[in-house]
């Protein structure tokens, strides 16, 4: 069924001199606004000073220099000018590909400026590809781009990716979803659970049977009976790790196949 054509969408994509948030920092910011039908409305695109050299493994990813940051501004004058860009025409969406990548670096660099969150969520177009494409060799976005024909400039430099998360969405119509979202917040202070689900955290601390409606896997869609245990987070997916009563082990849940749960008030705990 198609999507609903509202917008406008912003796609947002970060560079950083590494990929742990607290220790690495942003580099780049870019940002796309743009309508349903892929018009684009207005770019962001600047270069983020770090306050410490490149890494050589990093320099080798995005092609981001010394040199080239030389005359950046740093994140206290960038993000919140991002910032105001975002949210001066707040869009109906935000996308990004692996977005808890890019809400948990805004959300380290905002909490280590000392700024408040913006209560933004970010639609995931990484889980989007994989359930769209569930054949694609990979769900990396310059292999998606590929895959669907899309031409944006060079990979790993942020504008550039957000025409591709631009391309990719109106490509897979991705308002008709399936969508998770991630806050803007700090993964070093909180866990970054996907919107929508943060009951699960309380289900998993007391040990909760819960019944939850999952599309595919290897028994197909239904109904599934089981104990949450954790969280984790695999090649750019969240998955709920949990001891399925069906099948009397524990296993992962695709967190977006996974399209609503309830819990059993009933149940008797398991070992």
């Amino acid at each position: 069924m198609p999507g609903s054509r509202i917008g406008p969408f912003v796609a947002i994509d970060l560079e950083t001199t590494g990929l742990i948030p607290g220790v690495d920092r942003i580099v780049e910011v870019g940002a796309v606004r743009f309508e349903a039908d892929g018009t684009v409305r207005d770019r962001f695109a600047r270069l983020v000073h770090p306050g410490r050299p490149m890494s050589p493994a990093a320099e080798r990813i995005h092609g981001i220099s010394d040199a080239m940051l030389a005359d950046a501004e740093p994140r206290e004058v960038v993000l919140p000018a991002f910032f105001d860009w975002l949210m001066g025409d707040r869009p109906h969406r935000v996308l990004a590909h692996h977005a808890r990548f890019d809400a948990g670096f805004l959300g380290n660099e905002l909490a280590a400026m000392g700024r408040p969150m913006p209560g933004v969520e970010v639609t995931d177009t990484l889980s989007l590809a994989r359930c769209r494409l569930p054949k694609a060799a990979s769900h990396r976005l310059d292999a998606v781009a590929e895959l669907l024909g899309l031409s944006a400039g060079p990979a790993h430099r942020a504008l550039a990716d957000c025409e591709r998360v631009r391309g990719l969405w109106v490509a897979l119509d991705g308002e008709a979803g399936p969508h998770v979202r991630y806050p803007i917040a700090d993964p070093v202070r909180e866990q970054l659970i996907p919107c929508g689900w943060e009951g699960l955290s309380e289900a998993i601390a007391a040990g909760h049977r819960l019944v939850i409606r999952y599309e595919g896997g290897s028994r197909g869609s239904g109904p599934r009976e089981i104990t949450p245990r954790r969280l984790i987070h695999k090649g750019g997916a969240a998955y709920l790790v949990a001891f399925c009563h069906l099948e009397r082990f524990e296993k992962a849940f695709r967190l977006d196949r996974v399209v609503s749960f309830d819990r059993i008030e009933s149940a008797r705990p398991v070992a």
